[in-house]
């Protein structure tokens, strides 16, 4: 009967102690505080390191996005690891897919602010988009999708172009508001 009565009041101080860090995360673990980071290097080569990440491109066949992997320079900087994302895909693919950004796109910037929110700034050359509403669609979540698979600390992303806000891409999806990832187009 002891035995008992000391486990309920164990599981009762454990559980009581989980609901108390869960309900204070935020102070306990701030989401927009960014610890230094040091760019990271290959001890080997003193080479800025590599990792091999998904791309999102566009399916050959149309409508929807296909994954691409690449090796992608990584400093120890999540914005800068997410600019060279960008960069890569703005590249085009290398493999069995179709360009899902515009050929001459830059990226100007990337800031990751709290809560995961990334504000995205390329040049005016993503507004040139081809066809209608379905490349708009693949070209923007090529992007978002990109960034959220491989930067953990980007949850959603607005786009800017030159660093202002626009109201559309392709005139057909609104850009004011930032988008999550959509891996239900992903083939």
């Amino acid at each position: 009967m002891k035995t008992a009565a000391a486990l309920i009041l164990v599981a009762a101080l454990l559980g009581g102690a989980g609901y108390w860090v869960w309900t204070h995360q935020d102070t306990l673990f701030p989401k927009g505080v960014k610890p230094a980071v040091q760019p990271v290097v290959s001890r080997f080569t003193g080479a800025p390191a590599e990792e091999e990440a998904s791309l999102f491109f566009c399916d050959p066949m149309g409508g929807f996005l296909t994954p691409e992997k690449r090796l992608v320079p990584k400093p120890g900087d999540p914005a800068e690891f997410g600019k060279n994302l960008i960069a890569a895909l703005a590249e085009g693919p290398k493999q069995r897919a179709a360009r899902s950004v515009p050929e001459g796109v830059r990226v100007l910037g990337l800031a990751i602010g709290a809560k995961g929110a990334a504000y995205l700034d390329l040049s005016r050359e993503v507004t040139g988009l081809p066809g209608g509403i379905e490349a708009e669609y693949l070209t923007l979540y090529s992007m978002v999708n990109t960034l959220c698979a491989n930067v953990p600390e980007i949850e959603s992303v607005r786009i800017l172009v030159e660093g202002a806000e626009i109201p559309t891409l392709g005139g057909h999806l609104d850009t004011r508001f930032p988008y999550a990832a959509n891996m239900t187009i992903v083939r």
